[in-house]
């Protein structure tokens, strides 16, 4: 449950501290904008946290790790990406011409940076029952600005944006501008990523609402739900559409075929009608812009042609790879440019970067990630079965919709998705019990 008999087995010194520490953290991974200077670029405020994350971690658990069985298939999922990106860089050596530079190193400390969200998320149960608490209370306060982003004047928010997040504000103006329609985009710099964060968070929330037996709690979750997917909506993202109907399948499928779940199914499936309902045929204008959903559907052919003109670099990207049998196996490395992006292409496919810059054998191995995360995530295997059964399931939906989005955006490398991602992820795996099973963890001295 959100509220409860969640309680850490650290309640007092170090852990309550350490609990601080990683609300304040996830607050900063929603919440806090790109800290981007002259000395220092491209760095998310809750990464700064992680050192002082870690002190304590050592200091709370006296240099043991509480890592349980399902997180060590996590790490080990992590460890065959870093295996993927070696390959690919040791390939990359043996090219003429060609060697790995310190911005491809960077990928390395990527994958060792996740790993390390997992682990300090593992700290006791009752911190990772806050920060689940807290997410729940984030995710309300996101969709929040979303509305106030579509209500209020768009000078005053352009305003308000430039002066706590310059980029954001910037990419908000452009994108407006350039559609002719109003997108929210929340404190992600991007309607598309903040479209990918609602309907991931939508995912775990969802997951808990068809297991909790809390009458209060299903509310709660029910009224957030339905808050996030209007928010989805004023993303105008199709990217996060399509995730957010993905993750609403599949818990509706997971409802019905679960017995008890049948009148949570009807109150998803009316919910979902409501909202769709409200922002497809609803016309409104609201603020100085107008917000209407069935406007965006009718440029559908604007985005097809998007989707068309993505479909032809995928293509040529592709076919770019396939001129040598090594960049076939190994990829072409981290960031190493092809030329339709040096001519102005993007790629956006999670797939399609994954492939070129890793090979087929970074691509197997990447998989290999997801399948130990999914077998982590069976509640048999996590501590406190019965309890972590609706978060388990909500992970999965999360893990569904990056899936999803990751056909036409890159989700792995935006740091700030994936550390929630990642810590969430290890709270939910380190279980909802006081006392976990000693055979369950691996004291590492």
């Amino acid at each position: 449950m959100i509220t409860g008999n969640e309680t850490g087995a650290a309640a007092t010194g170090h852990g309550v501290w350490f609990r601080h520490l990683s609300i304040l953290y996830l607050i900063l991974a929603v919440l806090g904008p790109w800290i981007s200077t002259g000395a220092v670029r491209g760095v998310r405020p809750e990464e700064l946290l992680l050192p002082v994350m870690a002190l304590a971690y050592v200091a709370g658990t006296g240099f043991q790790l509480r890592i349980t069985r399902p997180v060590r298939y996590v790490l080990t999922g992590l460890a065959a990406v870093a295996a993927g990106i070696c390959c690919s860089l040791l390939a990359s050596m043996t090219r003429v011409g060609e060697g790995p530079v310190i911005r491809d190193m960077s990928e390395l400390i990527r994958v060792a940076k996740y790993a390390l969200v997992l682990i300090l998320a593992t700290y006791d149960v009752g911190t990772a029952a806050a920060c689940r608490k807290w997410y729940v209370y984030l995710m309300f306060i996101a969709a929040g600005i979303a509305f106030v982003q579509a209500l209020a004047p768009s000078e005053w928010v352009f305003r308000v944006m430039t002066a706590v997040d310059p980029g954001s504000a910037h990419f908000y103006a452009r994108q407006n501008a350039a559609a002719g329609l109003l997108r929210v985009t929340g404190m992600f710099s991007n309607p598309n990523n903040f479209g990918v964060f609602l309907a991931t968070g939508a995912g775990l929330l969802l997951g808990r609402f068809l297991h909790t037996g809390n009458g209060r709690e299903r509310w709660l979750l029910g009224v957030g739900l339905t808050t996030v997917s209007g928010a989805v909506m004023l993303t105008q993202s199709f990217t996060g559409l399509v995730a957010l109907g993905s993750v609403f399948l599949a818990g509706f499928l997971a409802a019905v075929f679960r017995r008890r779940y049948r009148r949570q199914a009807l109150i998803l499936l009316l919910t979902v009608m409501i909202v769709v309902g409200m922002f497809v045929i609803v016309e409104s204008t609201i603020g100085s812009g107008v917000v209407v959903i069935g406007k965006r559907v009718t440029t559908a052919k604007y985005a097809f042609e998007t989707m068309a003109g993505r479909f032809r670099v995928w293509v040529r990207v592709i076919a770019n790879i396939a001129d040598e049998p090594s960049t076939v196996i190994f990829g072409m490395g981290p960031h190493k440019e092809t030329e339709e992006q040096v001519s102005g292409g993007d790629i956006d496919s999670e797939y399609v970067m994954i492939l070129k810059r890793y090979g087929l054998i970074g691509s197997l191995l990447f998989a290999v990630f997801v399948a130990f995360t999914v077998v982590a995530l069976r509640p048999s295997m996590v501590p406190g079965t019965t309890a972590a059964d609706g978060w388990c399931l909500g992970a999965l939906l999360m893990l569904l919709a990056i899936a999803v989005c990751g056909m036409t955006n890159v989700v792995y490398v935006n740091n700030q998705l994936m550390d929630i991602f990642m810590f969430l992820l290890g709270g939910i795996l380190t279980g909802n019990r006081d006392t976990v099973r000693r055979s369950e963890q691996v004291a590492v001295s």
